[in-house]
């Protein structure tokens, strides 16, 4: 059988197949992004631009290539949309009925004068049968002094264009011919306001929220007052799952219905995969009007993949939640006349924890003796320290997040009042969830992402709306996964095959029950790669590089002090083989980071990576767009990074795939143009390669090799560290199996995991 606390394969017999499909013009590689959004009325109240190709060209003329989408940012918002031609238009084909709108925003890139002066921007529809143009929209001299500085809305009624076919005209004409000027039509769309279902969208996720922080789940009274109120009226799930310990994992599951592990290598830099469908995407062609607001860079990173299928997503570091609920409102009253959907993320209670004052006066210890009176902003020390801290000092650190829990509280009460007051509240699915949770030493660590403890992964779910029952408590096991399903039923869609999740609904209806398996899995940043499994009351972790398990009960240990694994060895066995076969592993992957002391001087770092045996993706995180650089030719990359970081602690990063069987790498590195010494550690962090030049294998590397947990307080420098994928876990078929029958063992032979 399976053992526990032990290796349960041996590395040399690893089968190194990637079961991760790699997309190789995948981010990094410059790729087109998704094809723009027009399309077909399909019966809603909608003609998102994405179903048909909008191509350039005049009367008699049409050029290649068709105009690709991209996002342009004006004050603190991107919008999707198309870049207008210097001379020229951009034309869609639509068929059109009464009653149907245009909305699209206007923004640009230039001073207002370069506008001014000679350009002409119009908007006009061309039926197929007249011949005559109906002109909708022409620009006037307060459009261009405005659009330079904020979004434009642009809202017309077609009543005076007849229906049927034509086309939709976006034209201009003597636009400055120079790379500072950029206009462009965002996020165009035709609707139907009286083809509306009624049925708006509204997911709420919270960052680093654990489930105790809320008083329905035993925290505080004092600290969630709303969401208590809310709960009542709402449905509750007590043991709802997470599928990551960190961000953007967790969040792409959330979004996608599907496991991190199926999306990317779940490292916490990770984007969503071009490949995967958003819920976002699920829904603009449906008719819906799609935003987000966010305050973490990772969601906002334009590599990040969050953008997909969102129309507008506005961004502001560690946003305040009531600044977060402002740009929220301002989104729905945008939309007032359509359906929407809105991602709603709040960055607090993410560290450093700085509340405002009156959440301090009413949840902190006034007598509290130490250095965190008001703020937190130690974090990265707390990582790294060899002692717990002192049991006051943990407590005030408690305090000043359940602060701005508080503070998260206090804006969802605005949030819901106003839907309530504008009577959109009955007719808009709210859900309320998290990423993830926040470690209190409850395990010896602090933040998160160090472990699949349940402070982590155990998360609040509160869910409002029709098919979710007021004042109802449901203690199924559940997960994030089940969000994207839950809301494609709610709005009576077909649900996508190949889904992990399943529908909330279903799950009160009975059809799921505690014996589902709610699995989840990352990459640990102080360890290796692990997974986790529930079967209710079981939870089964498994370290999948040195095979070692554990497995708590739940029900009578829920702080997960009690590792049973060796009283239930055949129960380790079955849920470790469920695991690794509901889960795909990981790829071979090679990271480059550039970080250290954010106080210390700005450095460049340059230099070329060769992946001997090719190239099959690289992804980037957190570059600097307009100074950050790297290209990838053939085998080669060529990068130049700044040690100048947008977030307090945080690294820039590269993420190497190679193809598959190829891990050879051979690697140079400047700084300032100068060998480096003491600052290029290309071995898995263990030691310095003074002479700016080393030659690598991913399956060389020490495991496990991660970035410095005291990287904030070293000089600023380059680390390489590398993980094998393994892709197929080898179980000795000589040590038994317990009772599994035929049908299984076949279908693990099938897999590679036993030989």
């Amino acid at each position: 059988m399976l053992k526990q606390r032990s290796k349960v394969f041996d590395i040399s017999l690893i089968l190194k197949i990637l079961l991760l499909t790699v997309i190789s013009s995948g981010y990094g590689l410059g790729c087109n992004p998704k094809p723009p959004v027009v399309s077909g009325t399909r019966g809603t109240s909608t003609i998102s631009f994405c179903d048909l190709t909008p191509y350039y060209g005049n009367e008699s003329e049409l050029r290649d290539p068709s105009p690709q989408t991209t996002r342009l940012e004006i004050n603190s918002e991107s919008v999707e949309g198309l870049r207008a031609a210097f001379e020229g238009m951009i034309r869609f084909p639509v068929e059109i009925e009464e009653g149907a709108r245009l909305a699209f925003r206007l923004g640009a890139t230039a001073p207002n004068d370069n506008l001014q002066e000679n350009c002409n921007l119009k908007v006009e529809f061309m039926p197929i049968e007249s011949g005559e143009s109906v002109e909708l929209y022409r620009a006037s001299s307060d459009d261009y002094s405005k659009c330079t500085l904020e979004w434009i809305d642009i809202d017309i009624s077609l009543e005076n264009c007849p229906a049927g076919k034509g086309e939709i005209r976006f034209a201009s004409s003597n636009l400055p011919r120079n790379e500072e000027t950029t206009v462009f039509w965002g996020a165009p769309s035709i609707y139907y306001p009286q083809k509306r279902k009624h049925r708006n969208v509204l997911l709420i996720g919270v960052d680093t929220l654990r489930a105790d922080g809320l008083s329905m789940y035993g925290g505080r009274e004092e600290v969630t007052p709303f969401l208590n109120e809310f709960a009542h009226e709402a449905t509750l799930f007590t043991q709802a799952r997470s599928q990551a310990p960190l961000t953007r994992p967790s969040f792409a599951s959330m979004l996608t219905g599907l496991l991190p592990s199926a999306l990317n290598p779940t490292f916490s830099t990770d984007p969503i995969p071009d490949h995967a469908t958003s819920i976002a995407e699920y829904l603009r062609p449906e008719g819906y009007a799609t935003g987000s607001v966010c305050g973490n860079p990772h969601l906002a990173d334009s590599n990040s993949g969050f953008h997909q299928g969102v129309d507008g997503l506005w961004y502001e570091l560690s946003a305040q939640p009531d600044i977060s609920v402002e740009k929220t409102i301002e989104f729905i009253e945008r939309s007032k006349d359509r359906d929407w959907f809105m991602f709603l993320h709040f960055m607090d209670p993410h560290g450093p924890f700085d509340p405002p004052q009156k959440f301090i006066d009413l949840l902190c210890d006034p007598d509290y003796p130490g250095e965190y009176l008001t703020e937190f902003a130690d974090g990265h020390i707390w990582q790294i320290i060899e002692t717990i801290p002192d049991e006051r000092d943990i407590r005030q650190v408690r305090d000043l997040y359940d602060a701005e829990v508080a503070d998260v509280d206090s804006a969802m009460r605005t949030l819901v009042n106003y839907l309530r007051d504008s009577g959109l509240l009955d007719e808009t699915l709210i859900i309320f969830a998290s990423d993830h949770g926040e470690e209190f030493f409850e395990h010896g660590q602090f933040e998160h992402g160090h472990t699949l403890y349940d402070e982590l992964v155990l998360l609040p779910l509160i869910v409002r709306g029709e098919d979710f029952s007021e004042g109802v408590l449901s203690d199924t096991v559940v997960a994030n996964l089940d969000i994207v399903p839950s809301i494609i039923k709610w709005l009576d869609l077909p649900l996508p095959d190949g889904l992990h999740g399943v529908p909330l609904q279903s799950v009160l209806d009975g059809e799921y029950g505690n014996d589902r398996l709610i699995m989840g899995d990352c990459n640990l940043r102080r360890g290796p790669h692990a997974k986790f499994v529930v079967q209710w009351p079981y939870k089964c972790i498994l370290d999948f590089f040195t095979g070692e398990t554990s497995l708590y009960d739940l029900e009578s240990d829920p702080g997960e002090t009690l590792d049973i694994s060796i009283r239930h060895s055949d129960l380790v066995d079955q849920l470790t083989i469920d695991m690794v076969m509901g889960m795909p592993p990981i790829q071979d992957m090679a990271l480059i980071l550039i970080g250290g002391n954010i106080e210390e001087e700005a450095h460049r770092f340059s230099g070329t990576i060769e992946v001997k045996g090719g190239i099959a993706m690289v992804v980037d995180s957190v570059l600097d767009e307009e100074k950050d650089s790297y290209t990838v030719n053939g085998n080669t990359i060529t990068f130049e990074i700044f040690s100048e970081f947008e977030v307090t602690g945080n690294i820039k990063a590269l993420i190497i795939i190679p193809v598959d069987g190829k891990q050879d790498m051979e690697v140079s590195v400047r700084m300032d143009g100068h060998i480096a010494h003491e600052r290029f550690y290309p071995y898995g962090i263990s030691e310095p390669e003074l002479s700016g030049t080393a030659t690598v294998n991913i399956y060389e590397f020490p495991w496990p090799a991660n970035y410095p947990v005291d990287a904030q307080v070293r000089p600023v420098s380059f680390y390489m560290y590398c993980v094998p994928g393994f892709a197929g876990l080898l179980v000795d078929t000589e040590m038994g199996f317990g009772e599994f029958d035929e049908d299984k063992l076949e279908e693990l032979k099938a897999l590679g995991y036993i030989t």
